[in-house]
C-alpha cells in the first residue's frame, strides 16, 4: 500500500503505476481492514486522469464504477461521502459527453441521432445539471421530425422544472413556450 501511496504522491505521472499497485492490493487482501481506503484511491487515480467531455470518457467511467464499488463494499466508509459526490461530478461529465455528441449530430442534420442521444442521457443521468438545454435541444429535435406533440411535452418540462434558465427564455422567444400559461404545471 505505501508503495501505491508513493507513486500516487508523484501526481499525473505516477497514478497509472499507483493504479496497478492499488489493484494488486485490493486483489490479494480481498479482507483488509484498510480496503475502503484503497479502494477510495485506486478510483481517485481514475479520476484525477480523466478527460474534458469532449475527449475519450474511459477513465471517467472507469472512476465512477470503482466509487460505486467502494459504496457498495463499504457504504459506511469515512470515504463514502466523497466518493459519492464525486461519483456525481463525474456522472455529469459523462452526461455533458453525451449531450455533446447529440447536439453534434443536431448540427449536422440529423435530428433522429441527435434525440437518440438526448433521450438516452436524459434516462441514464436523472441528476444531470444541464438538463434545461437537454430539454430544449431534444424539443427542437422533434420539431424538426415533424413531432410537435412530442416536442410540446418536452417544452412543458422545461418551462416548469426551470422558469428562469435562459433556455426556457429562448423557447418562449421562439413561441415554443406560450408566456400565457402558468409556469407550475406540466
Amino acid at each position: 500500500m505505501m508503495v501505491a501511496d508513493g507513486f500516487f504522491a508523484g501526481g499525473r505521472k505516477g497514478f497509472i503505476e499507483a493504479r496497478y499497485r492499488y489493484r494488486d492490493y485490493l486483489t490479494r487482501y480481498p479482507s483488509a481492514p484498510d480496503r475502503d481506503y484503497a479502494r477510495y484511491r485506486y478510483a481517485l487515480c481514475y479520476d484525477k486522469d480523466h478527460e474534458p467531455p469532449d475527449r475519450d470518457s474511459t477513465n471517467t467511467r472507469e472512476a465512477i464504477s470503482q466509487y460505486q464499488t467502494l459504496l457498495k463494499e463499504s457504504p459506511a466508509s469515512i470515504y463514502a461521502a466523497k466518493a459519492r459526490e464525486r461519483a456525481g461530478v463525474l456522472g455529469d461529465l459523462l452526461a455533458e459527453h453525451e449531450f455533446a455528441v447529440g447536439f453534434f449530430y443536431y448540427r449536422k442534420g440529423d435530428p433522429a441521432a441527435a434525440l437518440g442521444r438526448f433521450q438516452w442521457a436524459e434516462g441514464k443521468f436523472p441528476h444531470y445539471s444541464g438538463r434545461d438545454k437537454l430539454y430544449y435541444y431534444a424539443g427542437r429535435a422533434l420539431l424538426r421530425l415533424h413531432r410537435a406533440p412530442e416536442a410540446d411535452r418536452y417544452f412543458a418540462h422545461l418551462d416548469a422544472e426551470f422558469p428562469q434558465s435562459r433556455w426556457t427564455t429562448r423557447a418562449r422567444k421562439e413561441n415554443h413556450i406560450s408566456v400565457d400559461k402558468p409556469t407550475s404545471g406540466a
